[in-house]
């Protein structure tokens, strides 16, 4: 039954739907995107620990290392990295909205601004 809610709300073709309950086939495109959200955390944490070691801050790589393994095998319950765009709509739908929104990471690499800092208010106070 869940499946059939989710096809409603895809981007997959009725063929990639019937692939997948039949065999569990996964849509090429969907494999492809998998592989660029762990390249690009990869390319992030790599970052993060590089910062971390050349400051000796070497509980915070141990750490991020954790983090780096949890957040690269797919469909772990432990993944917690999530786009912005992700995180901004399940606020807004939780009734809040966003007065402010800051990116740390270095000015001139977007890809590596991937903490970001929200300030936020109850819609009803907006």
């Amino acid at each position: 039954m869940a499946a059939r809610s989710s096809r409603s709300r895809s981007t997959w073709s009725a063929a990639e739907w019937d692939a997948y309950e039949a065999e569990g086939a996964v849509p090429a495109a969907a494999q492809e995107m998998e592989r660029q959200r762990k390249q690009a955390l990869w390319r992030w944490y790599r970052f993060v620990v590089d910062q971390a070691m050349a400051g000796a801050h070497y509980e915070v790589a141990v750490a991020e290392l954790g983090s780096t393994r949890d957040d690269l095998i797919t469909g772990s319950e432990a993944e917690h990295k999530m786009s912005p765009a992700i995180v901004e709509r399940e606020l807004a739908l939780a009734g809040f909205v966003q007065r402010s929104r800051q990116a740390i990471g270095p000015r001139d690499d977007p890809t590596l601004q991937s903490f970001h800092v929200y300030e936020l208010s109850p819609s009803s106070s907006a």
